[in-house]
């Protein structure tokens, strides 16, 4: 799956609150942390680059998260309410 895809659905779920980070969660602080700092950038040859914005940081929850979005917009049969119990919602 290219990560654009996966970004652009986790991207809509945040722009329209329909994706809450539990402060209840193990890693939240991580999670908002990673999501503060993940960034597009596009190259001089025009391709697109998604990841952590300085050097050091990571993406690794932000992009589980994006497949979990993903998944649960397109592959779970209740759509979008089944994906609250995929993160713990």
């Amino acid at each position: 799956m290219p990560k654009k895809e996966l970004v652009a659905s986790l991207q809509v779920l945040l722009q329209t609150r329909r994706l809450k980070v539990a402060k209840t969660l193990p890693e939240a602080a991580t999670l908002v942390r990673e999501l503060e700092t993940f960034r597009v950038k596009v190259t001089e040859a025009a391709n697109e680059t998604f990841g952590a914005w300085r050097e050091g940081q990571h993406d690794d929850l932000v992009l589980a998260v994006a497949l979990a979005a993903w998944m649960g917009e397109r592959c779970l049969p209740e759509g979008p309410v089944a994906l609250s119990h995929v993160l713990g919602g």
